[in-house]
């Protein structure tokens, strides 16, 4: 059965799975292409980060299927 990951990205609130952690990856491709310098917990990025996730979540879809797996004989 597939089952909603338990990755949260804010400590705020429950997300997936009920669990409340926080964490996440946020870059600047262009002024940081190689991605060495995360701006998840940056302030003056925290505006750009919440639209991101309230996009996401906004985003996922509502129907949860399950997903029936047969193993090789």
């Amino acid at each position: 059965m597939l089952r909603p990951c338990p990755v949260v990205y804010e400590a705020t609130g429950s997300g997936p799975g009920g669990v409340a952690i926080a964490t996440g990856e946020l870059y600047d491709v262009r002024g940081d292409p190689h991605q060495w310098d995360d701006k998840w917990d940056d302030a003056a990025g925290r505006s750009t980060r919440d639209d991101l996730v309230a996009d996401l979540y906004d985003s996922l879809p509502t129907e949860v299927r399950t997903l029936k797996v047969v193993a090789p004989a």
